[in-house]
């Protein structure tokens, strides 16, 4: 990685713009939970039994890693388990073009883009910014 990326500089708005993403995908999820239940159907790719509590653990799931961020014992981890999601989402998004669905990604609620290349691009700026933090925070956290 580009030293840049890794410098203390850059921990900082970087950690602080993925935080905002995801607290804000939390509000507006929390805001309305059926929402966005209704948005992980249209994917097709999960039975339907376990959406409802799978989804609401996805909501606060990202609220916690978006607040560990910020605590020193948890960055890296944070920014390890906020890149595996963004991995997650990439490849559901992926699949879900390659099948020619025309859905709402369900990431910000009602207010959330259609799934497609914008979407696939968005997530991958923000795989990359949590790799970078990851890489940027050494062991515990602390500046590397």
């Amino acid at each position: 990685m580009n030293k840049l990326m890794m410098h203390r500089g850059f921990q900082i708005p970087g950690a602080l713009l993925l935080s905002a993403v995801f607290l804000y995908s939390f509000y507006t999820k929390i805001l309305d939970p059926e929402y966005f239940v209704t948005s992980v159907t249209f994917y097709r790719l999960f039975p339907l039994w376990p959406l409802n509590m799978a989804s609401v653990y996805l909501i606060f799931l990202e609220a916690v890693l978006a607040l560990a961020l910020w605590h020193p014992g948890y960055r890296r981890e944070a920014a390890a388990l906020l890149a595996g999601l963004l991995l997650f989402f990439i490849l559901i998004i992926a699949v879900s073009m390659l099948r020619g669905l025309d859905i709402s990604c369900g990431c910000f609620g009602e207010e959330s883009a259609r799934v497609g290349v914008g979407k696939l691009l968005e997530n991958s700026a923000l795989l990359l910014l949590s790799a970078a933090l990851y890489r940027g925070f050494g062991a515990g956290g602390e500046h590397k």
